[in-house]
C-alpha cells in the first residue's frame, strides 16, 4: 500500500509568492486581535488596517446571589474604604452561622443604641464565657475568678443575725470603671440576706453579705455575678 502514496512534492518557486500571501491571510485569521496595552487592541480583520480600538475596564455595579441557609460557617466580607475600586476582604474574626443567625465577632464598638427588637432575646453572655470558684475558709477568705461572669459560692461558716462580712473577688477581667452586678441563685434563701458589691481597684473588686434572718446561718450561699464593662470619659 505504501508504494502506491504519491511523494510529496517540494513547492515550486514560482508558488512562493502565493503560498506567502496564503500565509498573512492565515495569520489575520488567527489574531483577531492584538493587546497594545491594558485597555487598547488593535483590530487585524478588518480589511487589512490597524484600527486603534480601547475598552474601559470597570467594576460591576451587582452581583447574583443566592440565600444560604444551611451553612454554619460563613464569612463576611469587608472594604478598608467607605467608596472606590477596592479589592472584598475577609477575617476569621467575623464569622456568620447562616443557619442560626449568630454573628460571631471579637469586639462590637457602637456609636448609637444596641437594642433588642424580639420578644424572648436577652442580652448577655453565652455558654462558655462564665466560670464557678468555692470559696475555703471561712466567708471572709478571698476568692480568684478570672470571667466576665461567673459564681461564686461561699464557705458555709456561720454567720449571725445582723453581721456583715466581706471578701476580695480577684478578677483579671475587672477594671475599676466597671459595674458588678450580684444575685443569690442557689444554696440559700435570698430574702434572708442582704448583698452588695464595692469597688476595690482594678483587678479586684469586694462582695458583703449581710444576715438579715431572725436567727445565725450557716450556708454555702451561691453568687452570680456579671460585669458591664463602664467608662468615665
Amino acid at each position: 500500500m505504501a508504494e502506491n502514496i504519491p511523494p510529496i512534492q517540494s513547492p515550486k518557486i514560482d508558488d512562493r509568492p502565493y503560498f506567502m500571501d496564503w500565509l498573512r491571510k492565515i495569520r489575520d485569521r488567527l489574531l483577531t486581535a492584538v493587546l497594545t496595552t491594558d485597555t487598547d487592541w488593535v483590530d487585524l480583520t478588518d480589511g487589512g488596517t490597524t484600527t486603534l480600538h480601547t475598552h474601559t475596564s470597570g467594576t460591576a455595579s451587582a452581583i447574583t446571589v443566592a440565600n444560604e441557609a444551611t451553612d454554619t460557617s460563613c464569612f463576611l466580607t469587608f472594604t478598608t474604604a467607605a467608596t472606590g475600586d477596592l479589592a472584598p476582604k475577609s477575617n476569621s474574626n467575623l464569622a456568620f452561622n447562616s443557619n442560626t443567625g449568630a454573628l460571631t465577632l471579637a469586639d462590637i464598638t457602637s456609636t448609637g443604641n444596641v437594642l433588642l427588637n424580639t420578644s424572648g432575646k436577652v442580652l448577655g453572655y453565652t455558654s462558655g464565657a462564665g466560670t464557678s470558684v468555692t470559696q475555703l475558709t471561712s466567708k471572709s477568705t478571698s476568692v480568684t475568678i478570672d470571667a466576665a461572669a461567673g459564681r461564686v459560692i461561699t464557705h458555709n461558716a456561720s454567720l449571725s443575725s445582723g453581721a456583715t462580712v466581706g471578701f476580695s473577688v480577684n478578677n483579671s477581667v475587672y477594671t475599676n470603671q466597671d459595674i458588678v452586678m450580684l444575685m443569690i441563685t442557689a444554696g440559700a434563701t435570698p430574702s434572708d440576706y442582704n448583698i452588695w458589691p464595692v469597688r476595690n481597684t482594678s483587678g479586684v473588686f469586694n462582695i458583703y453579705i449581710k444576715n438579715i434572718g431572725a436567727g445565725s446561718l450557716s450556708e454555702a450561699i451561691e453568687i452570680n455575678f456579671i460585669l458591664i464593662r463602664g467608662a468615665i470619659n
